[in-house]
């Protein structure tokens, strides 16, 4: 017997340290993105350090409060201070993140309320506190000097005696020795309405007190519920959150073999009013009207029983779902419209897509390029809230009300000050994404004319586009050959792996393909450009050079390109260049010549893994619609050789096609976007028309 609980020790010893050894110290901090304190001290810097480095420096240190890091640079500086603290300063920062602990910011406790170290200092009836280090009105038993590690240093409420019950203080009233502060437990307040969905409080352990690991870590468990994945489902840290519909809150633990769990949180006594639709909206969560039969019309089987099917979508296990009756419903909108269980034995659950959609109000919309827009569309593209023209912060605005008073920028609404041929746009909520497009369409479709680019734009860089003839390393595209493109950019993913190109038009902007990227909102900041390269597994050498990214911008409305911000400029050299930009005004002529460069899938035709070039030659679109039988508009450019030794193929995309102007240099006509099929017989490569989208290719340039 002695044996089996001595190896059963020891296994539960060995469980311990396997969990231990997978929490991040991470897991005791609060993240602020893009934020740093002013009027505090740094007590420490440490250089080269990753985040979690930092944390366990950190929490080793009894005054260490919080800490700033520079993820670009993999700095951190230890505070001892917080957002909260006396005179302390919070601004916006790019480059920095704060994080502090989450004992010093939190008003609420867990446990006893050992750990709180809040700032609150006066009780639940209303009396101040006494300093714990004070002798008057009352003797103090709990010293500073004695219990250093529970900050007593003033008169906030603490549990240093760790009893049972919570944060309590000694008073200033002489009749009363000490009494509980009525700081609430964090894991009441605020209570669980419904599913949780809409849960923000600070509950960071599950049903079994294992500890929740972070949203933003992939260690112990690897996920998707990303902070950038899912931006409205409050995935701070590593609180409890609900973000798929699950019954209630949850977490992913920091116990290697227990994926994830619920988590106990104090439901709220009382129910929201119930609210919904009669009608079909998205995928139809919110749909209470009463149809109770599927598409196939078989009637539906009431929710609380379980013939002819058993389930466990019960009203206490979805509340506020609708579940009282026999109605369609989507409990847990994982559908893609509400369903129900059917009364049929041999069909279990079926759709209800017969319900009718909700009707779509009259949509705004813009004329020309929106200069007289004047509705009250005040959102982004994708979804961001306008920022009031006359504000401040967190953009410094470059078009207020006073500097154009005619332009209609009295509130927030998107405008068009600057007549952008894209439309109205605003700058945004978002600390670093400074201005967007607006969430209101043209009235005439975006894709009748090229944009009157009549606005001035920035005149050619004089170095730009030129190859240097003693730099030409023997350096992928089907049929081409081996050559020297200094400005074509090599897109590298976390892993250090090709998967698009991309074109250098500035010292610290590559122009590449939208498609290229699963979203509009990713962090780029993991992934990297490569320039200098004549092989795409080519090592670190001299006249290579390997930037991070920092920030990513879509372009307009159908224009399948995005610019990708360098985290600093490149240097130019005999193996890195920029490619010119082409003139607003300028007339192509089809007897130009071209050449596309890549590193992608060259088809079999040789040379694989060098960046290499093909000469084209460009296509009239009248000529290239009759070839892929179908109109080409008028942001397409064509190219090609009519034979299958020169077009672009997988991850060449996003990489350049380049044609000579009459002083020599190369000029970026073309962005290569993903297509079926490549180094087709007789069908020329289409792409993305680089002229056409000058004015938001400066405009970034220029303002981001």
């Amino acid at each position: 017997m002695g044996h089996r609980i001595a190896a059963a020790l020891v296994t539960s010893y060995a469980t311990l340290l396997s969990i231990l050894a997978q929490r991040s110290e991470l897991n005791s901090y609060r993240r602020l993105y893009h934020t740093e304190l002013s009027k505090v001290s740094t007590t420490t810097v440490l250089e080269h350090v990753s985040a979690e480095t930092c944390a366990n420096s950190c929490s080793w240190r009894v005054k260490c409060r919080a800490f700033h890091y520079d993820k670009m640079n993999r700095v951190c500086g230890l505070l001892d201070s917080t957002s909260r603290s006396q005179g302390v300063t919070v601004h916006c920062d790019i480059l920095t993140d704060l994080y502090e602990r989450k004992e010093y910011v939190r008003g609420c406790y867990t446990g006893n309320g050992s750990g709180y170290r809040g700032d609150k200092n006066y009780t639940e009836s209303g009396l101040p506190c006494q300093a714990w280090g004070d002798s008057e009105p009352h003797d103090s038993r709990y010293l500073p000097s004695f219990y250093p590690a529970f900050d007593l240093e003033g008169n906030s409420c603490r549990n240093p005696a760790q009893e049972p019950g919570e944060p309590w203080c000694y008073t200033m009233d002489s009749n009363r020795r000490r009494e509980r502060c009525g700081i609430p437990r964090c894991d009441e307040v605020p209570c669980v309405e419904c599913r949780g969905e809409h849960y923000r409080g600070l509950v960071d352990h599950t049903d079994s007190q294992r500890e929740c690991q972070r949203w933003d870590l992939q260690h112990p468990h690897n996920h998707n519920y990303t902070p950038d994945r899912f931006p409205n489902a409050g995935l701070d840290d590593n609180y409890c959150r609900n973000p798929n519909g699950r019954m209630r809150p949850w977490c992913f633990t920091t116990d290697p073999h227990q994926p994830w769990e619920y988590c106990s949180i104090k439901a709220c006594p009382t129910r929201p009013a119930m609210e919904g639709r009669p009608c079909l909206e998205e995928r139809g969560e919110d749909y209470r009207g009463r149809a109770n039969h599927t598409k196939g019309g078989i009637p539906c089987q009431h929710w609380a029983a379980q013939q002819p099917h058993r389930h466990t979508y019960l009203e206490h296990n979805y509340p506020c779902s609708g579940l009282d009756r026999n109605y369609c419903r989507n409990p847990d909108g994982r559908e893609e419209a509400p369903w129900c269980f059917t009364l049929d034995p041999s069909v279990r659950r079926q759709l209800c897509s017969h319900i009718p959609r909700c009707a779509q109000p009259t949509a705004e919309c813009y004329s020309g390029s929106g200069t007289a827009y004047r509705g009250g569309v005040a959102t982004t593209r994708h979804g961001l809230q306008c920022q009031a023209w006359n504000a401040t912060s967190p953009h410094k605005p470059w078009y207020t009300p006073k500097s154009h008073p005619g332009a209609g920028l009295e509130g927030h609404s998107c405008r068009n000050p600057d007549g952008d041929p894209w439309g109205p746009w605003c700058f945004t909520s978002d600390p670093h994404l400074p201005w967007d497009y607006c969430s209101v369409e043209a009235c005439d479709g975006h894709d009748l004319h090229i944009p009157n680019t009549s606005i001035a734009l920035p005149s050619r860089k004089h170095n730009c586009g030129l190859k240097h003839p003693s730099k030409a390393p023997l350096v992928r595209i089907a049929g081409g050959r081996r050559s020297h493109s200094p400005w074509t950019v090599s897109l590298r993913n976390r892993k250090k792996k090709h998967f698009c190109g991309g074109s250098l038009v500035d010292e610290r902007w590559v122009l590449s393909a939208r498609d290229c990227f699963v979203s509009c909102h990713g962090n780029v900041s993991e992934f990297e450009a490569w320039l200098g390269m004549a092989k795409v597994k080519e090592g670190i050498h001299e006249r290579m050079q390997a930037v991070p990214f920092s920030r990513m911008f879509c372009g307009p409305h159908g224009s399948k390109l995005v610019m990708l911000k360098l985290s600093k400029q490149v240097l130019l050299n005999g193996s890195v260049a920029t490619i010119c930009l082409p003139d607003s005004h300028e007339d192509l002529d089809l007897q130009s010549e071209c050449e596309i460069s890549g590193f992608g899938n060259t088809q079999g035709t040789g040379d694989e893994g060098f960046l290499k070039t093909a000469f084209v030659s460009l296509v009239d679109a009248e000529k290239c619609g009759q070839l892929h039988n179908r109109h080409i508009r008028q942001r397409e450019i064509c190219a090609g050789k009519g034979d299958r030794s020169g077009d672009a193929c997988e991850k060449d995309y996003g990489g350049p096609l380049a044609c000579v102007d009459n002083n020599g240099r190369f000029v970026l006509q073309g962005v290569m976007p993903p297509a079926p099929g490549c180094g087709l017989t007789n069908l020329p490569g289409v792409h993305i028309r680089v002229s056409h989208y000058l004015h938001w290719i400066h405009k970034i340039i220029r303002t981001t």
